[in-house]
């Protein structure tokens, strides 16, 4: 008797179902192959190993000025996300950093040592710079620690343009006594000149006249006096005339105040560069301010005002008494200097006229 085919068809599906159903138990029950129980809790917990972690929430900002609202919390999370964008980043670096460091000097200098090179530069000083606005002596303190070199000679350069110290002669005496032995090219001493014609001109002077004479004393003297005069040239020429004794200092001095007012004071520049008492530095100076003169300036002559009492100009523009008189004339014509009083027939010079520092700021 021969089995029909429906019989084969469901003798044959039966042993398929049953051969499934053999591998299924033998992958379920094998003590080699059994899967662990997992309970609903550990189902439903996120695989840390493949799954990131959800990102800290952050609070919405004004990303045109990150500064405001800015606390030692949130800044780094502001920080990443202003990265983001590295163009408009740059353009909100230095208020960011400023204001992140007056919160957080530390945090805010590590941060901004990250930086790409490009943009370090600015970072690490806009951080010090906020940094030593909330807490000066640890600012100083740090740049103290750091080791010595560049590095630390342009921190305490960019503090010291861009700083504005509650107490300029205690800053300016504590760095020029920790950092003074080290300022092999001048520039330190001519950076604390520099704070001190914005800080205080007068006391600045002073002070440099207290200094043991050396080779950079002089360019700090022209530092001081070539922002002073441009800021007040009233009071640096009185300085000049009653205060300074004659000697190389003041002739440095002189050199630079008579530079700082040739546009605007061409017969008074001219008379103070002639009563420099070193003839080579006289002579180069006459050149220089004659250079700056406007066409029409009109030469001063020997016992021109603006010089103390009792000096005299040595003009080399003056060859006869003729020349003497065309400018005595011209003089009494209504071309005057600044009096060594200090009183000037002319419009205060604007401080806006003082050129940039393009070191830092």
């Amino acid at each position: 008797m021969k089995a029909s085919p429906r019989l084969v068809a469901a003798i044959a599906a039966a042993g398929c179902l049953l051969a499934g159903l053999i591998v299924w138990l033998v992958m379920h029950f094998s003590p080699g192959t059994r899967s662990p129980d997992i309970s609903a809790e550990e189902r439903s917990a996120p695989d840390l190993h493949s799954q990131p972690g959800p990102a800290e929430a952050l609070e919405p900002f004004d990303r045109a000025r990150p500064w405001e609202g800015l606390t030692p919390g949130n800044a780094p999370g502001r920080l990443e996300a202003l990265q983001q964008d590295p163009i408009f980043w740059e353009r909100v670096l230095p208020g960011f950093y400023r204001g992140w460091g007056t919160m957080d000097g530390p945090a805010a200098m590590a941060a901004a040592e990250q930086e790409l090179a490009q943009r370090r530069a600015t970072a690490t000083r806009m951080a010090l710079l906020g940094w030593a606005a909330a807490e000066e002596a640890e600012a100083l303190s740090w740049i103290e620690a750091q080791p010595d070199g560049p590095d630390r000679a342009n921190q305490m350069r960019n503090l010291i343009r861009g700083h504005d110290p509650a107490d300029p002669s205690e800053f300016v005496s504590w760095v020029h006594q920790r950092f003074g032995d080290q300022d092999e090219d001048g520039t330190l001493l001519r950076s604390l000149a520099g704070l001190w014609a914005k800080e205080d001109p007068r006391a600045g002077a002073q002070w440099l006249a207290t200094l043991p004479e050396n080779a950079h004393l002089a360019a700090a003297a022209e530092s001081l006096f070539a922002t002073w005069g441009k800021i007040d040239a009233e009071s640096s020429s009185r300085f000049l005339s009653e205060e300074m004794p004659p000697g190389s200092l003041r002739d440095s001095a002189i050199s630079a105040f008579s530079r700082s007012i040739a546009t605007l004071e061409p017969e008074a520049a001219l008379a103070w560069a002639g009563a420099i008492g070193d003839a080579e530095l006289r002579e180069r100076t006459v050149d220089l301010v004659a250079g700056m003169q406007p066409a029409q300036a009109v030469p001063p002559i020997p016992g021109a005002i603006g010089l103390p009492e009792g000096e005299t100009a040595e003009n080399p523009d003056l060859d006869s008494p003729e020349d003497a008189d065309g400018a005595d004339s011209a003089a009494d014509d209504g071309e005057e200097g600044l009096e060594p009083s200090g009183e000037t027939d002319g419009e205060a010079i604007d401080p806006e006229d003082e050129p940039q520092d393009q070191g830092s700021s």
